[in-house]
């Protein structure tokens, strides 16, 4: 039987591979940084967003003396949004391929599913409330869906 009779929580589930998972982790943690870095250097700069024409217009607005020290945050700032963009696309390419594999999975249990029993594929997940018979669970059109064994 999967599940607790006591109706205690029990979680089932799949997710990408552990190296792509643990990869993507480390990928959104690195987008976090970068994210941080940045925030900080437009705060440096004193402007809010990234826009090339204010960025043009505060370099102008610098004095010279000063005005390469502002280039050079700029510069960082362009070197870091480059590689932000890196970060982010290998990040959605790895999610990509989890998202694949979860989808293409399939859970079959061939004992009864007590209630308080979660099945999760990926980030989704649905809740077992009641004692069900043997069951597949799949994931079709976006949702967690299952069917009879029987």
């Amino acid at each position: 039987d999967v599940g607790a009779r006591s109706g205690d929580k029990t979680v089932i589930g799949v997710d990408g591979t552990p190296a792509d998972t643990v990869k993507a982790d480390q990928l959104h943690v690195q987008l976090k940084e970068v994210d941080g870095k940045v925030r900080r250097l437009l705060r440096t700069l004193g402007i809010t967003q990234i826009d090339a024409d204010a960025m043009t217009r505060l370099i102008k607005a610098t004095p010279p003396s000063k005005r390469a020290s502002i280039i050079a945050f700029v510069k960082r700032l362009q070197t870091l949004l480059a590689e932000r963009a890196t970060v982010a696309a290998e990040h959605e390419q790895v999610q990509s391929q989890i998202d694949e594999q979860v989808k293409a999975s399939v859970i079959e249990i061939t004992t009864e599913i007590y209630g308080g029993t979660e099945v999760r594929f990926g980030q989704r997940s649905v809740a077992v409330t009641v004692k069900t018979p043997p069951s597949a669970y799949f994931f079709s059109d976006e949702e967690i869906r299952s069917r009879a064994l029987n």
